[in-house]
């Protein structure tokens, strides 16, 4: 008995601290699962091919339900919802510059013939 009036004394105490125990709780569980439901495809799905697939889409899920969980946990008003949306897109879209950038490159020299081979006369 002595434990749990600690802790509920330790939980009115420091809520903030509660709050983070609890989300880091809540995302391990998620990842743990996400692992274990790997491990057990892995181990039902004898082909390749599909095995690939399976990862990936229990990954996908994964991330998908790691996101919803961070925003969810995170904001208490629909306004700070679109803020993290916003900010989110801002951090995709300076994530993958480079990649744009490279693929813009690539087209640009494929369509407008920059390098063009010389043909060397012997």
């Amino acid at each position: 008995m002595k434990w749990i009036e600690f802790i509920k004394d330790w939980i009115v105490e420091n809520p903030s601290l509660y709050s983070v125990f609890k989300y880091i709780l809540l995302v391990s569980f998620v990842l743990v699962f996400i692992e274990q439901t790997w491990q057990f495809l892995r181990k039902k799905v004898m082909d390749t091919g599909p095995q690939y697939k399976s990862q990936k889409s229990i990954d996908t899920m994964g991330y998908i339900i790691l996101v919803f969980l961070c925003f969810s946990y995170s904001m208490d008003n629909i306004k700070d919802f679109t803020l993290a949306i916003g900010l989110f897109i801002i951090g995709i879209a300076f994530t993958l510059q480079q990649l744009v950038l490279s693929i813009t490159g690539v087209m640009y020299i494929f369509i407008v013939n920059v390098h063009k081979p010389q043909v060397i006369a012997l």
